[in-house]
């Protein structure tokens, strides 16, 4: 089911394959998710900063290109005057799947109605480092 996509503006000035700004047509908020048609996929992104002037300019970092429910490095930018609209709650899920790998949940995006889980095999075997201090608060112990 597709859900009605609101357009929140057009992409600006220069991009890149990190981030891009979009002239604001709608009301946005820091750390929304956004999506941007590609020639390759949809680009989902996320608005870090946002600048008011004569108008309002929403400032996203890129989080990576979404194809066949996988997020992966975005290999070319996104051309400027492209539609920017809020992210759809499928893109997102796909982007953070983990295809069926049981994971610990750690609670819902924010913002969004989106459980989040961590993969708990990857964290422990590569990003894992138990610290300790010994009784007499002496010297530290690394393992």
């Amino acid at each position: 089911m597709k859900v009605m996509e609101m357009i929140l503006g057009r992409i600006i000035g220069l991009c890149t394959t990190r981030r891009f700004n979009f002239d604001a047509k709608e009301d946005v908020s820091t750390f929304s998710y956004v999506q941007v048609p590609h020639k390759d996929g949809d680009i989902l992104a996320q608005i870090v900063e946002i600048t008011k002037g004569s108008n309002t300019t929403a400032h996203c970092t890129v989080l990576g290109l979404v194809q066949n429910k996988k997020l992966l490095h975005l290999r070319s930018p996104p051309e400027p005057g492209v539609e920017v609209i809020i992210a759809q709650d499928e893109l997102i899920q796909d982007a953070l799947r983990f295809e069926g790998k049981a994971g610990a949940y750690i609670g819902t995006l924010d913002g969004k109605n989106i459980p989040v889980q961590l993969d708990l095999n990857q964290v422990l075997q590569k990003h894992i480092a138990v610290l300790a201090i010994d009784e007499d608060r002496q010297r530290c112990i690394e393992c």
